[in-house]
């Protein structure tokens, strides 16, 4: 019987801190979702209805195309999957870590999309790419990102290290090491999946998506005809709403994926293995062509290996990333689903059930 003023049973207390059950977080980050997806295509209905034709479905779908773009950038996915990992080596399974990246970074759009509509003419050269203040927030933003995924990919090599270490002593058990301890120590005030929104936000201050939407917010601005300024504003909550699906989606699955790999059991460490090994390649390659295009940036021409990394086109790395981690899943899945008839084993039989 549980003791007086305790939490109930299906509620998982971790940092002292009592948090709901996973389908109940699940259903509030899809309601989240669902909440900025109203607010952009419901703004977009009473833009129609006010403005006739000077804001249609298909600029607001393009929009929409941006945000579910982006969120296949290789740096959101290196980012965010690496966050969860850490979350879920603390034994947390943090599944609005997705939305809360896409949030922040939304937020730095709809911030600049809200000063072009406004008419701040510096914005407009600032969207363009003009100017220190650009070039100034730009290497920032580029060394927020290439330094985080420099951060966690250190972690990540720690990790799988003693993941290896681990598996030829025969042994889930891991002891944390000075390297570990002290790698990890920035990460330790990422506490709560809603911290990432200020990690998505700084990641978001390079201005790269910011120009898009800004464009097309101007563009749509100069087309306008009676139309009240804000209602243009549905564009970057349309844009919101193509990331947060996206990067909410890939949160929770990334959440499914890494928290079986934390299982302890034997037969899952090649697992966890592989999936600490693609999270460390990942967030290293990708950390270290940021940065050096952070420092292209600081000092161009200076140094030849930073200008070849600047010139480095990561269009479609973040499509691979995906589909790497989805087959690392489909693979695991698969062969659990072969096990089931095959292999006697001692104790209740695993299924594709076992797998969160």
């Amino acid at each position: 019987m549980p003791q007086p003023g305790s939490p109930p049973w299906h509620y998982v207390r971790s940092d002292v801190r009592t948090h709901a059950p996973a389908r109940v977080r699940v259903a509030a980050t899809v309601a989240a979702v669902v909440l900025v997806h109203a607010l952009g295509f419901g703004l977009l209905g009473l833009a129609r209805l006010t403005a006739g034709d000077a804001l249609t479905l298909g600029v607001a779908l393009s929009a929409y195309g941006l945000g579910a773009r982006h969120a296949l950038d290789a740096d959101h996915i290196a980012g965010i999957d690496n966050a969860i990992r850490k979350f879920v080596a603390e034994g947390r399974r943090p599944v609005g870590v997705g939305l809360a990246f896409s949030l922040g970074h939304s937020s730095v759009v709809l911030l600049a999309t809200s000063a072009v509509v406004a008419g701040i003419g510096s914005t407009t050269g600032l969207l363009a790419g003009e100017g220190a203040t650009a070039t100034a927030l730009g290497t920032f933003g580029a060394a927020v990102a290439g330094g985080f995924l420099l951060l966690v990919a250190g972690v990540n090599a720690v990790a799988l290290r003693g993941t290896l270490a681990a598996r030829r002593c025969g042994t889930d058990e891991v002891h944390s090491s000075a390297a570990a301890r002290v790698l990890s120590a920035p990460l330790r005030r990422v506490r709560h999946p809603r911290h990432v929104y200020v990690l998505g936000f700084l990641f978001g201050l390079g201005f790269d998506t910011a120009s898009s939407v800004g464009l097309i917010a101007l563009a749509v601005t100069a087309s306008l005809s009676g139309a009240a300024t804000w209602l243009v504003l549905c564009l970057p909550l349309c844009f919101a709403a193509g990331m947060t699906a996206v990067d909410g989606v890939n949160g929770i699955a990334m959440v499914r994926m890494y928290g079986s790999a934390q299982i302890p059991s034997r037969d899952r460490q090649m697992f966890n293995v592989v999936v600490t090994a693609v999270s460390v390649v990942a967030a290293g390659v990708l950390g270290a062509i940021i940065t050096l295009s952070a420092v292209d940036e600081l000092l161009p021409g200076y140094q030849p290996v930073a200008s070849w990394a600047a010139g480095v086109d990561l269009a479609h790395a973040g499509w691979w990333l995906a589909a790497g981690f989805a087959a690392i899943w489909v693979a695991a899945a698969v062969t659990l689903w072969a096990r089931r008839g095959s292999a006697v084993v001692s104790g209740p039989r695993r299924t594709l059930r076992d797998i969160p």
